[in-house]
């Protein structure tokens, strides 16, 4: 375990940094064995004067291990307490190669004066995801995944359009890393099966996202030579997110949607692990206070504290659960965790966490270790 975090943190900092030039901006990032590049390439040279037209695009890949936690008849899985073997629980697991690619276009509605960044923008993007999953040995081939009737146990080719709107003046302080503004936006998904949804594991579908966040500096304390002291802020996100159509993917089942999609519930409340409770209706909702503590050797390493507690509620209108309780429900959890932030580029997050509502899997309420990259929004 101690290996793998360090060459996780090397990956973290040797991967995840910014380029750009008068017209192009290259961004790349980690992912857990994994990485992300993004670049936009802007028609004409950017100016606090006027709005811009941009080129987007993403490639992102990475060999990852995902969850998949319903029995073959759709219930939930759960850990008995009589007793039930340890090795169990990893049958919610499986691993398998993740590629997505993006690629659309931009366009800049309002301005923003104190940078060369539009405040409000407006995009279309159409997107591409392959899924392998490995089903290679016998003990695999056992995993609660390959056992269910989801076309995508035999892997997917996915593609959708996604366009919309969004809007952002969120600041970062070089120095004391505290945020500060809002950021907005709203998108549409769709997902026809003509845009090579029929070559592997059928998709038809459409989802609506609107997603919210802000940042709010409450402290911070007179740099010295450089370095941060001690700084806080407060820090909220919100989303809703709604599919439907005759074949929904897992991949939308389990997430949050927009331009970056995230976990959902499970992963967005913090406790509950990734792919768990996925519907087709989604809400979450977190609350976050960062402290930032003094700079450790240099002033771009910058350690601090995390308190939050985040909220969900599913609902299924496919009712793919057996049990009736198990289409709809709530989920709270809080927590604490220390973070790392590198060069302003990366955070490494180690969190500790409490969930309220039913136990995650094995019904406990204490999960005593969860890692993140970057701050949870």
């Amino acid at each position: 375990m101690r290996y793998r975090l360090v060459v996780v943190l090397l990956v973290s900092v040797t991967l995840a940094g910014v380029a750009q030039n008068a017209q192009w901006e290259l961004r790349s990032g980690p992912r857990f064995w994994g990485a992300t590049v993004a670049g936009r390439y802007m028609l004409s040279p950017p100016t606090v004067e006027g709005v811009e037209t941009s080129i987007t695009g993403l490639l992102s890949s990475a060999y990852e291990s995902v969850g998949y936690y319903r029995n073959p008849d759709g219930s939930f899985f759960r850990v008995l307490e009589d007793g039930t073997d340890e090795t169990d629980r990893g049958r919610v697991g499986y691993s398998r190669f993740d590629l997505v690619w993006q690629v659309g276009i931009q366009q800049g509605i309002l301005p923003r004066h104190d940078v060369t960044a539009d405040r409000a923008v407006a995009f279309l993007i159409y997107q591409g995801q392959f899924n392998h999953p490995f089903a290679g040995s016998e003990e695999e081939s056992e995993r609660l995944f390959f056992a269910s009737s989801r076309p995508e146990t035999a892997g997917s080719l996915r593609g959708s359009i996604i366009g919309g709107l969004a809007y952002s003046v969120v600041t970062t302080n070089e120095i004391t890393r505290a945020r500060r503004g809002l950021t907005a936006e709203v998108a549409l998904e769709w997902g026809p099966p003509f845009l090579h949804n029929e070559v592997l594991a059928v998709a038809d579908y459409s989802r609506s996202t609107l997603s919210l966040r802000g940042y709010l500096p409450v402290f911070a304390a007179q740099p010295t030579e450089g370095r941060n002291r001690f700084s806080a802020y407060l820090a909220a996100y919100g989303a809703v997110d709604w599919a439907s159509g005759p074949s929904i993917p897992l991949a939308v089942r389990q997430s949050i949607g927009g331009r970056g999609p995230r976990s959902a519930p499970g992963g967005s409340v913090r406790g509950y692990r990734g792919g768990h409770f996925d519907s087709t209706v989604k809400a979450i909702g977190n609350v976050e206070a960062r402290m930032h503590l003094p700079a450790i050797v240099v002033p771009q390493v910058v350690p601090g504290l995390v308190l939050y507690t985040d909220a969900g509620y599913y609902l299924d209108t496919e009712r793919i659960s057996p049990v009736d309780d198990e289409n709809a429900g709530v989920l709270l959890s809080s927590g604490a965790g220390f973070f790392l932030d590198l060069f302003g580029s990366a955070e490494l997050v180690f969190y500790t966490n409490y969930l309220w509502t039913e136990g995650d899997v094995s019904g406990s309420r204490w999960v005593p270790f969860s890692l993140g990259f970057g701050f949870h929004f």
